[in-house]
């Protein structure tokens, strides 16, 4: 029975684990498309900034950790609802109109899974 106790509490850091570093890997995928694009978009940087703290406040575990996380998946569930809106009102059926929303779809259930997850796991955070 022991076993299994242990291998739950195991599973739990893998989780957020690898939300911290979706996190990360969004941040910088952010970052890099602000600095390629033709017409900077400054919204970009700041929700690409945000996923990077997000992911560092994840890592740490501290007491403002929950807080961070939920204010900054709120804000990204917002960013992907309106870019999403955005891309769905302009969609052409071609191979980058469809990657393009699948990315955004994803971007979206990966907020909302992080926002559960920090919800569901806030009295782990001392």
């Amino acid at each position: 029975m022991e076993m299994s106790g242990t291998s739950k509490r195991a599973e739990a850091p893998k989780i957020s684990h690898i939300l911290s570093i979706a996190y990360f890997a969004i941040g910088i995928i952010l970052l890099v498309v602000m600095t390629q694009s033709k017409h900077t978009p400054f919204h970009l940087g700041l929700v690409g900034a945000l996923n990077i703290f997000a992911s560092y406040s994840m890592t740490k575990m501290k007491w403002w950790s929950v807080y961070a996380v939920a204010i900054i998946s709120l804000v990204n569930l917002v960013f992907g609802s309106v870019t999403l809106a955005a891309a769905v009102s302009l969609f052409s059926p071609d191979a980058i109109g469809i990657l393009i929303l699948l990315c955004m779809i994803t971007y979206i259930v990966l907020s909302l899974t992080l926002l559960v997850y920090i919800v569901y796991r806030r009295g782990r955070f001392p």
